[in-house]
């Protein structure tokens, strides 16, 4: 019998307790933020006023991320936060991995060749195969983003290979010339040394 009614004190208890609050938000953050890690504030919008929150992003984040969180009311709410990343012209993060979008030469891409690339903090050699596809992926492991465990992912690269516009030059030899002229600037000569400075 004591059992029993500590079993039916328990359930009762369990029916008073207070309804917890979920508030879902959304978070948009750019790609470096999801890659590197960031605290965010946010800000929720109530008909009873607005209030701030704050909210620890972890490095490898992508976009459609929940992260659950308990705010200053203690028990009674539970914030989710859904992540929405920004697009970048040059970065896509996708579930394999941080892809960085690379242009390389007609020559390059041809020949073959070795290049240096933006790593995550530091500059990365990548060597491009012949006979290169625009499109084609290259993968170099445990360079891409370093997660809360202490491991990295693999980083990508997909190649872009850029195309001279000619002038309407008549001739194949007014043509190569123009070519050879183009590409005394090579196509990665504004890129940084890192993608912390894209």
């Amino acid at each position: 019998k004591t059992k029993k009614r500590i079993s039916e004190t328990q359930s009762k208890s369990k029916l008073k307790q207070t309804p917890i609050k979920v508030s879902i938000i959304e978070a948009s953050i750019t790609i470096q933020d999801a890659i590197f890690g960031i605290k965010k504030t946010i800000e929720i919008v109530e008909p009873e006023g607005n209030r701030k929150a704050s909210v620890k992003i972890p490095p490898g984040s992508r976009a459609g991320k929940l992260i659950r969180m308990r705010t200053s009311t203690g028990k009674t709410e539970e914030l989710v936060i859904l992540l929405r990343v920004a697009p970048h012209p040059m970065l896509d993060l996708e579930p394999k991995g941080l892809i960085v979008n690379i242009p390389i030469s007609v020559e390059e891409a041809t020949l073959g060749a070795s290049i240096k690339v933006p790593g995550i903090n530091e500059e990365l050699l990548l060597t491009i195969p012949e006979n290169s596809q625009s499109g084609d992926e290259i993968r170099i492991k445990n360079k891409g983003i370093s997660l809360k465990d202490g491991t990295r992912e693999d980083i990508f690269y997909r190649l872009q290979i850029k195309l001279p516009e000619f002038n309407h030059a008549v001739g194949l030899t007014d043509k190569i010339k123009e070519l050879q002229a183009y590409y005394q600037d090579l196509p990665r000569k504004n890129l940084p040394q890192s993608i912390t400075q894209f």
